[in-house]
């Protein structure tokens, strides 16, 4: 399993809009700006979110993104799945079919035990915990002066 550098800026997006609250659309510029992110880039990234229904786009003089879903709804599986395809760590894994050795394999449960627990995972990381978790770490950050 890898995560690129498009699945991590994918994520960062995602957080990114659900800071923004829905209360008005974000514009790429915006967020590439607060992100410190290439805009260029950003488009690689936009365009599968929203061909997997995460983000919408707004038109018009005032649009943008913004999350098509409640962040309670949209996991990291979601976002990662979206951007990286499926989680798998080893090719038989997922599709035992593909191995020759399919059924003698000693390790072949316990890799596909190993990507059955990241996806769970992933699958119980929602956008508003992670949301909820960045906003306590920072909330305790005091700066003496």
């Amino acid at each position: 399993m890898h995560v690129s550098t498009k699945g991590r800026y994918g994520l960062r997006v995602m957080l990114d809009l659900a800071h923004q609250n829905g209360a008005r659309p974000a514009t790429l510029k915006g967020i590439a700006a607060r992100q410190d992110l290439s805009e260029k880039y950003l488009w690689q990234v936009i365009r599968p979110l929203a061909a997997a229904g995460l983000i919408t786009s707004v038109r018009g003089a005032h649009g943008g993104y913004r999350l098509a879903r409640p962040t309670t709804e949209i996991t990291l599986k979601d976002i990662y799945f979206a951007l990286e395809g499926p989680c798998e760590l080893v090719p038989c894994a997922e599709s035992p079919k593909h191995c020759r050795r399919d059924g003698a394999c000693a390790s072949q449960g316990v890799w596909k035990d190993l990507q059955d627990l990241i996806v769970a995972q992933m699958r119980s990381q929602t956008l508003q915990a992670m949301v909820e978790r960045y906003d306590a770490q920072h909330s305790r950050c005091t700066y003496e002066i």
